[in-house]
């Protein structure tokens, strides 16, 4: 019998939400297709939500706030890793997408879709669910802790959905690092942006959430930015990021990957194809040809890596390269605790956003898989 759980979309890296006011104006699963993807899923008897976590904050903060904004109550960031990073323990305080999260019923476990820094981030959400954090349940007396960080409810999530995660990094982020551009684009982030969205009034469009650092935020720079989203995303930090997530052999896991390169000629770089997004074409400028000895002694990031969606390299959108895979086929019968790569998607980063794409085509996947994810 099927089991329709609710779905929770998250967002990627620079992404908005149902929270944002953008969201009334601009999906961001949706984009130019009205209703936007969870409105039009719940209308057609699939419950579905898009929170609104922070756009450039790290994989841990955004889980803190996706947690809040389920279940309700304030975002609590863990006392250790507030501690440890310099900013405010607690955050925003929401009203929760429902109240009986665990009780038999549709809310009894949900589903999680992840869209490019979504897919980290709801991995590290399902593990902490699911093992809690040691560090915060030593730093933080046993009242104070957040049921987040107790470890022991992995049965709360059916399944992990990642299309075109990051689960492995791009090489876009590493080229940022390299080339010392990750330092001028968090400077930019941390104040010409956020001042000027909070000096305007467009917060109530689109909203950094980062005022859980303060009003002194460039002083805490270097702690931000080890605790933001941008260099997160390196092929290298992702990996380590991997090594310290788990799988839960009670939650189903499934990456799509995405391409819409091809080879420039007969050498090895890739450029994107013609109808892929605007922006898509500039992020392969740099990923067709991005890497270094380095990378490909250390993680194998060779010229197989220059296929991509022009934002993320067609390789990293697959299941994490250190945990139990499977490439799905017809004949497939999916099981917890593995990961599935599904079927190639021919898609840029900005198609599972819903630029570009045609609007029947776009819903029909999306219908398709909560219907995957119900008979499950």
């Amino acid at each position: 019998m099927s089991k329709v759980y609710a779905n929770i979309f998250v967002h990627g890296y620079c992404g908005w939400g149902d929270k944002d006011g953008l969201s009334g104006l601009m999906p961001c699963f949706g984009g130019f297709h009205r209703p936007g993807m969870a409105q039009f899923l719940s209308q057609n008897g699939y419950e579905s939500y898009t929170p609104s976590v922070g756009p450039w904050n790290s994989a841990w903060d955004r889980a803190c706030e996706l947690y809040a904004q389920i279940v309700g109550g304030t975002v609590d960031y863990g006392k250790a890793h507030s501690e440890k990073n310099g900013h405010a323990r607690y955050g925003r305080t929401y009203d929760g997408y429902f109240k009986d999260w665990g009780e038999p019923g549709v809310h009894e476990k949900i589903n999680l879709i992840g869209h490019s820094f979504g897919g980290p981030t709801i991995s590290l959400f399902a593990d902490l669910l699911d093992r809690g954090s040691e560090e915060e349940r030593e730093a933080t007396p046993a009242d104070e802790l957040s049921p987040l960080f107790t470890g022991g409810n992995a049965h709360l999530i059916n399944s992990i959905t990642t299309i075109s995660g990051t689960n492995n990094g791009t090489t876009l982020a590493d080229a940022a690092r390299d080339l010392h551009v990750d330092k001028f684009v968090n400077r930019l982030i941390l104040s010409a942006a956020n001042t000027l969205l909070k000096k305007t009034g467009l917060t109530k469009y689109y909203d950094p959430r980062l005022d859980f650092w303060g009003d002194d935020i460039l002083k805490k720079y270097h702690a931000c930015r080890l605790d933001n989203s941008l260099i997160a995303q390196s092929t290298a930090l992702t990996a380590e990021f991997n090594e310290t997530i788990g799988i839960s052999d009670e939650i189903y896991y499934f990456a799509y990957p995405a391409c819409k390169s091809h080879r420039i000629l007969k050498t090895p770089f890739h450029a994107m194809e013609l109808k892929a997004f605007p922006l898509a074409h500039l992020g392969q400028l740099i990923i067709g040809w991005y890497g270094t000895p380095t990378l490909k002694k250390t993680l194998g990031v060779d010229k197989n890596w220059y296929q991509s969606d022009g934002v993320v390299n067609t390789l990293s959108t697959m299941a994490p390269r250190n945990k139990p895979r499977e490439t799905w086929t017809e004949n497939t019968k999916a099981v917890p605790g593995k990961w599935y790569n599904m079927p190639l998607e021919h898609k840029d980063h900005f198609s599972w956003m819903g630029f570009f794409e045609k609007h029947s085509d776009y819903e029909k996947f999306f219908l398709n898989l909560c219907d995957f994810l119900a008979k499950l």
